[in-house]
């Protein structure tokens, strides 16, 4: 890593990259905005974001109860949401954690932005053909499941006993190589 001051004199978006095309193809580019001097930059939070309190949406959390061969309850959660990555994020070079209550789960994606455990299912929705998520925001959908999970959301505050089932509210955090990101959420249970 190397360390450079400059003088950025000539206003304009520029690509600041590098000429190996292999490490172009990793990702190894990024949009530098260079703004006139004297005049305010406009507004622009955390890695874009117009918001830099939310990092992070989820735009559905989805619960269904399950029950398995062994007549022992079970859940599938389904997150759906998006975060601010940085402009060209190679998926298949970080790790990606994501957390509900205490316990987590870490994933290690391929080149599709997919992977499948047997505790959970990981899948960005938005990654190139070069296994590239370009723009600055990253669409997800994790799927979350087994009986360690649902006694966790039991801890939250999910009950599943009539007459009205209690809905947890729960921040979901997910770390992105070195950057965290969390929100809270309502879960929705889905009709049986």
């Amino acid at each position: 890593m190397k360390v450079a001051d400059m003088v950025a004199d000539n206003p304009g978006t520029w690509l600041f990259h590098c000429h190996v095309a292999e490490h172009m193809t990793e990702g190894m580019f990024a949009r530098l905005i260079v703004h006139p001097g004297g005049v305010p930059a406009p507004g622009r939070a955390f890695f874009g974001m117009t918001n830099a309190q939310q990092s992070m949406v989820i735009r559905r959390a989805q619960l269904a109860m399950k029950v398995g061969a062994d007549n022992a309850p079970s859940c599938e959660l389904r997150v759906v949401g998006s975060v601010a990555v940085y402009q060209a994020l190679s998926v298949f070079t970080q790790q990606f954690k994501i957390q509900v209550g205490v316990k987590s789960l870490t994933f290690s994606l391929d080149r599709r932005g997919e992977i499948a455990l047997s505790e959970g299912k990981f899948k960005v929705t938005n990654v190139s053909p070069y296994g590239v998520v370009y723009g600055g925001t990253m669409e997800f959908e994790a799927t979350l499941s087994g009986p360690t999970w649902l006694r966790e959301l039991i801890e939250l505050g999910l009950t599943t006993a009539p007459p009205s089932p209690g809905v947890p509210s729960a921040t979901i955090q997910l770390d992105v190589g070195g950057a965290h990101h969390a929100a809270t959420t309502a879960i929705k249970l889905q009709a049986p």
